[in-house]
């Protein structure tokens, strides 16, 4: 990176994603990188960026995902149980589940493994279309919060974060606008 070497991996072979990941801090403005290749085959060669985590424990807790294998049934364990994780509220997954949030079926077919883990430490960093939360302010001042969920010439239907709907007229509305934090609530890891 602008001439000084950041990585090295010396035993060439078989991409393994999360342990050729390394870190660099990059400042504003224009930057070069180069890439030297020692291989006698065209080599297959990917580089993505991403903005490191709002914490160390959460970059900590994003390695650790990346570099061990998950299970299945314990993640699926834990997104139907309601004591322990709030996600069946406002997702769903196989016909079950709310729909305030994105459908969960088949995630991990759709997104890479580290934009899920991402998600769920850090809510706020990419919030997909149509899911953006809203604050509406009634008439009488008092604000209410949660996502569109449709909407017609006389009332907004709002999902809120304890996964149900609320149907408001919009003679009663004031204000809508739109907020930059998600509906979901950070600190689910902690759970």
């Amino acid at each position: 990176l602008d001439g000084k070497e950041i990585f090295k991996q010396d035993n060439a072979g078989k991409l393994t994603g999360a342990a050729d990941r390394f870190g660099a801090k990059v400042t504003k403005g224009r930057h070069w990188i180069s890439v030297a290749v020692e291989l006698a085959k065209t080599p297959n060669f990917q580089m993505r960026f991403r903005r490191r985590s709002e914490s160390v424990a959460h970059e900590t807790l994003l390695s650790q995902a990346l570099t061990r294998s998950g299970s299945t049934r314990r993640g699926r364990d834990l997104f139907f149980n309601l004591e322990k994780s709030t996600c069946i509220r406002c997702h769903r997954m196989n016909d079950l589940g709310g729909e305030i949030g994105p459908d969960l079926t088949g995630v991990g077919g759709r997104f890479s493994r580290v934009h899920l883990v991402e998600s769920i430490l850090q809510p706020n960093r990419h919030i997909p279309n149509g899911y953006r939360m809203v604050v509406v302010t009634l008439q009488n001042d008092a604000a209410v919060v949660g996502v569109k969920r449709e909407e017609t010439e006389t009332t907004l239907r709002l999902g809120m974060l304890d996964g149900k709907l609320l149907n408001l007229r919009k003679d009663r509305i004031k204000e809508i606008t739109s907020s930059p934090i998600s509906l979901m609530p950070s600190g689910l890891e902690k759970l």
